[in-house]
């Protein structure tokens, strides 16, 4: 079980911003393929009255579980674990009344910085985002004002990938 302290940003030029993580000493983690499967739960959408999720990540035929929920503004507890078969427990989900609600396929370029991660994502119909996931509001504070990003920015996305591909499916929001 992990707490994440995260920030999520549109970006408009991914040459710029990639320039940038490199100057603060970013190491090149590794580029992979993503295809994340969002489910329903059948009876509530939130746990203890925050956002949640429940999702299948699977990168290069290997498969992870976890539910993620909203603690407080940046901050999210994160339950993942590894799989031995995801297709198993996608049967399963289905078996106990789960659905899909949105699968987003990303690719996702990982930068290491020190006490985090900075990531970008190409987002299949939503386009290109940096995450920095780092272990305090601080350092989340630091690593914005060394990339020139404003939390209070119009940029920063505290909506989650199924979210906002959902609202633009149905029409009913803006990227």
């Amino acid at each position: 079980m992990a707490t994440e302290i995260e920030a999520k940003f549109k970006i408009d030029n991914v040459d710029e911003i990639k320039q940038k993580v490199k100057l603060l000493g970013a190491v090149l983690k590794g580029t992979k393929q993503q295809i994340d499967t969002y489910y329903n739960h059948p009876v509530k959408k939130e746990f203890q009255g925050q956002p949640t999720y429940l999702r299948i990540r699977t990168t290069d035929g290997k498969s992870k579980t976890a539910m993620h929920y909203k603690l407080k503004n940046y901050e999210w507890e994160e339950l993942e674990t590894s799989l031995e078969d995801g297709d198993i427990l996608r049967k399963i989900f289905e078996n106990l009344g789960f659905s899909v609600d949105v699968e987003i396929v990303k690719k996702r370029e990982t930068w290491e910085v020190p006490n985090g991660e900075i990531v970008l994502d190409a987002v299949d119909g939503l386009g290109n985002f940096m995450e920095i996931e780092v272990d305090s509001k601080e350092k989340l504070e630091h690593y914005c004002d060394k990339l020139e990003l404003d939390l209070k920015n119009n940029k920063l996305q505290d909506t989650s990938y199924a979210d906002l591909l959902k609202a633009k499916q149905r029409g009913d929001g803006s990227e």
